[in-house]
């Protein structure tokens, strides 16, 4: 009901501590999802995306992890990216 104000995002943060907290891995990845979908850039979107990539069959995380480098290639999680692609390589 928020809309797309800094205060909805910033009540996002609080959300996916309490999704974790009240429904497991499975609510916050999909509190993960909504915001991502209302926020594509915004200020959790490194670690939401990062959190969906860790969350994902080994199949679809090199994918994830493919695209998360592509949206941030300096993000917080990116060396953890380049190094679960590097271990996906086929030799």
């Amino acid at each position: 009901r928020a809309g797309r104000g800094p205060k909805a995002e910033l009540a996002y943060g609080d959300l996916f501590a309490v999704a974790k907290q009240r429904g497991g891995s499975a609510a916050q990845t999909s509190a993960w999802k909504r915001y991502l979908a209302r926020f594509p850039q915004g200020r959790f979107a490194d670690d939401a995306r990062a959190g969906l990539c860790m969350r994902a069959s080994r199949d679809a995380a090199v994918a994830c992890w493919s695209d998360y480098l592509k949206k941030h290639p300096t993000g917080t999680h990116a060396a953890r990216a380049k190094g679960e692609l590097s271990r996906n390589e086929t030799p």
